[in-house]
């Protein structure tokens, strides 16, 4: 959470130089590795174990939004974004190992938190597309307004005047890489997408 992930990431990338020229996002293969590397440590226990990722051709069709409400690391907020007590908005979720494992201990949701409806909403106001409401995040008109603009190309002003966990907000490097992430990933899905329907 908060950007301890990017500083580590960067630390993995000082030791081996390479790792960045062999993948396209380092964010999500390193996650990858990662979690794979807990593999090799829950198949000592139990052979039903499935490593789930919300990137890729191969996901699970998973919401891991509800997943991380479930296990308590924050509620909704209005950005369309978990926010968390401690770290705001400033929560990302990589990856997820499916087991019949048991554990002694499980966490559960922050009923008691729920921090948007009496907050000022400096949020609202931050965004130059006017895509916050009360309501929440019209994410469509955010990414058509991105991808024809430079306005919000490597951060998200909104975001940003969340009140919640500002001492663990991304670095700028960090906060660029996520946001032109997105925005080219909604591109292509577009292209493709408007591509299938003129071929019918």
């Amino acid at each position: 959470m908060g950007n301890k992930f990017w500083s580590i990431l960067r630390q993995h990338i000082d030791f081996d130089p390479n790792f960045k020229n062999k993948t396209n996002d380092i964010i999500d293969q390193y996650s990858i590795s990662v979690i794979n590397y807990s593999l090799k440590i829950i198949k000592r226990f139990t052979t039903n174990y499935k490593a789930v990722f919300p990137f890729g051709d191969t996901t699970y069709s998973m919401n891991f939004s509800a997943l991380g409400k479930l296990s308590g690391v924050g509620v909704d907020s209005i950005l369309g974004l978990i926010i968390n007590p401690e770290y705001g908005t400033w929560v990302s979720f990589r990856g997820a190992i499916l087991t019949d494992l048991k554990f002694e201990k499980y966490d559960i949701p922050l009923d008691n938190f729920n921090p948007c409806p009496n907050c000022s909403k400096p949020c609202i106001l931050a965004c130059p597309a006017d895509t916050i409401t009360n309501k929440g995040w019209d994410w469509k008109k955010c990414l058509d307004f991105r991808t024809n603009n430079t306005v919000c190309a490597s951060s998200c002003y909104s975001r940003s005047a969340c009140p919640y966990g500002m001492q663990h907000r991304y670095s700028d490097e960090q906060f660029e890489h996520h946001h032109n992430i997105v925005l080219k990933n909604y591109i292509n899905y577009t292209k493709k997408n408007n591509g299938n329907k003129s071929k019918k």
